[in-house]
């Protein structure tokens, strides 16, 4: 309220906030406090400059993605446009703006800039955002992934040992001829003298594996460089190595983003104690899948979809006993060993970490910055543009630059989903799972695209996903936990008869005529799948929304949680959600320890619901583990 009243009254001497621009600052307003709710935001001031671009990734992905019939009137479906994009990036500018006179009236305000503090909301739209008239960001297109993913690997492969090796010689030797000097403006600089630069100079390289000979070139006095932006500046031989050093970190970025299709924030993320043992960055943990084949990666950090929760990615697997290193893991391996000695000097575990200071080496914590998403499409495009060879899609120079312009660190996504959907589309609820999505329609809409083509194998792996589902639910192979299983052990008998009575020769006919029949869609989550459009009536989280009715298909984002989830009748469990109610039980136990040991536990009555919820799940997952043959072997 108090900010309306600052827009309506104009204290800051901007343009006062008219009658008719209210239903568009409510619209605004809406969809911020939409994003709050989902990201659990309870108060203005909890959003910092790390959130407000999370807001960006939220409005690129999923804005309007849970829009549907409200209370018997049907609006327009929401896209992102440019002007959409702008109200949204202007309101949260506006909110700081007025944060003097919300303090002043007791309430709370954002206390960090927004946006990296870039005053033009036309500048994040635009470069952020991606948006220029034409909708949301397309997928990289072939001739342009294969060769700079190529790139990205090869350049890790034969060059980043190279220059981890060069950066520890010149840091063994910057302590002894490193000489702090006054500049002509009276600020200290860093001055490295011959003996280092000797170092540089004389140091071997490596033979590059398809030339057969050294790859890098020597470093020697001032080298002449133009860079993306078309100055002309001549590099230090430390600043040549600084280039060297930044260039690992950016080919790591291009190649986990790639393979992986983390958003730019979730990769930003990724934090590392030290190495471990196995020689990699204590952010990757590996598993045994249950029947003992294979080995998989996964990579530790937050996910930009929520409250800075923690959550992991499948980076990569290999056989048991295959000393094979995934690329995925073997580009974080190296950016955490090259980023060491850095995360060290400013006391920081990001992998992924920028140079403040604008010439040489950081001497001081505070020349050590933390990496953007805005950076890291800097850092992408001039990685593309100083190594990448372009010149069948962009045979000049002026066209190099112009295509490389285009890109945007957000467009890996869109990539990866599509890649991997055209590779087989039967690999849509993977995606959607990998991607934290509520459901693969979201992941369809938002990252697979309008492709006549794809729709059709969208189609398709939608139905086969709900004919699984009704397998694994009439035949009682999968049944675990939850309201549902109960409720389909009670009435199997009548639903396979209804089954048997469709269209078809085989039961997999009978099935998928059944799903198209009845518009079957599975919501999947990782605490559960969410059958509702099996019985709309019966969803709890539309009861407590009051949106209870036979059109309401799908479940309420907004509303639901894994509590109200537990006690629905829509509500599914199978072997594939042991790990996320397993983690639960383990991060709500340890808090109920911590509580009992300090005479708190009254306080955590919610806290132990949640812990016996997770138990009893567990419990069922084990007992249905048990009960299958196998036992122990049973694949999730």
């Amino acid at each position: 309220m108090e900010f309306i009243s600052s827009e309506i009254n104009a204290p800051r001497g901007t343009e006062r906030l008219g009658p008719g621009s209210m239903a568009t600052m409510r619209s605004s307003l809406s969809n911020l406090i939409e994003w709050m709710h989902q990201e659990g935001l309870e108060r203005i001031s909890d959003i910092d400059n790390e959130m407000s671009w999370n807001y960006v990734d939220w409005l690129m992905n999923d804005y309007g993605a849970d829009h549907e019939v409200r209370k018997g009137r049907c609006g327009r479906k929401r896209e992102m446009t440019v002007a959409s994009g702008h109200r949204q990036i202007i309101l949260m500018r506006k909110i700081y703006d007025c944060r003097s006179a919300m303090e002043r009236a007791g309430a709370s305000f954002m206390t960090e800039p927004p946006f990296d503090n870039e005053p033009s909301a036309n500048k994040v739209v635009q470069e952020s955002m991606g948006l220029r008239r034409l909708g949301r960001l397309k997928p990289i297109p072939d001739e342009v992934f294969i060769p700079v993913v190529s790139v990205a690997q090869r350049y890790l492969e034969g060059f980043a040992e190279d220059i981890i090796s060069l950066q520890m010689l010149a840091l063994d030797m910057v302590d002894d001829y490193a000489v702090v000097q006054k500049g002509e403006s009276g600020t200290d600089y860093v001055s490295y003298s011959e003996p280092l630069h000797e170092a540089l100079r004389t140091y071997s390289f490596k033979s590059d594996p398809g030339t057969l000979v050294p790859w890098g070139f020597p470093i020697v006095g001032q080298r002449p460089y133009t860079p993306l932006d078309g100055r002309d500046v001549e590099l230090t031989p430390v600043q040549q190595l600084r280039r060297l050093i930044v260039s690992v970190l950016r080919a790591a970025a291009v190649l986990t983003q790639a393979l992986t299709g983390m958003r730019a924030h979730e990769l930003c993320s990724i934090r590392t104690e030290a190495l471990g043992e196995d020689g990699l960055p204590t952010c990757i943990k590996r598993e045994i899948t249950e029947d003992g084949l294979f080995e998989v990666f996964y990579v530790a950090g937050e996910t930009a979809k929520g409250r800075k929760e923690s959550t992991r990615w499948v980076v990569g697997a290999r056989p048991v006993g295959d000393p094979f290193i995934p690329p995925v893991v073997q580009a974080l391996s190296y950016a955490a060993r090259i980023s060491q000695p850095w995360r060290e000097l400013a006391g920081i575990k990001n992998v992924f970490l920028t140079f403040s200071a604008s010439r040489g080496l950081p001497r001081q914590p505070e020349s050590v910055g933390l990496l953007t998403s805005s950076t890291l499409t800097v850092w992408q495009r001039e990685f593309m543009y100083d190594f990448v060879d372009l010149s069948d899609i962009a045979p000049s120079k002026d066209q190099k630059v112009a295509l490389i312009m285009q890109f945007r660190a957000h467009r890996w996504r869109p990539t990866f989903a599509q890649h991997l959907f055209r590779t087989d589309p039967r690999l849509l609820p993977a995606i959607s799972e990998h991607f934290k999505h509520a459901s693969e329609v979201m992941t369809l809409r938002g990252y697979i695209g309008n492709d006549p083509s794809l729709k059709i194998s969208f189609e398709a792996a939608h139905v086969q996903a709900g004919v699984d589902i009704l397998m694994e639910l009439t035949s009682g192979a999968q049944e675990v936990a939850g309201p549902l299983a109960r409720l389909v052990s009670e009435h199997r008998q009548q639903m396979n008869k209804t089954i048997r009575s469709q269209p078809g020769k085989t039961l997999d006919e009978k099935l998928t005529n059944y799903v198209k029949t009845h518009e079957i869609a599975i919501w999947n989550a990782p605490h559960g799948s969410c059958l509702m459009s099996l019985m709309p009536e019966r969803s709890r989280c539309r009861k407590v929304a009051n949106e209870t009715s036979w059109s309401n298909q799908r479940p309420n984002l907004a509303v639901r949680t894994p509590s109200l989830c537990a006690g629905c009748e829509c509500l599914y469990v199978r072997l594939d959600h042991e790990q996320y109610w397993r983690e639960s039980y383990e991060e709500y136990s340890r808090a109920m320890t911590d509580a009992r040991e300090e005479g708190r536990e009254q306080e955590f009555r919610v806290v132990e619901q949640r812990m016996k919820i997770a138990e009893h799940f567990l419990g069922a997952i084990e007992g249905a583990r048990r009960s299958k043959p196998g036992g122990e072997n049973v694949a999730h």
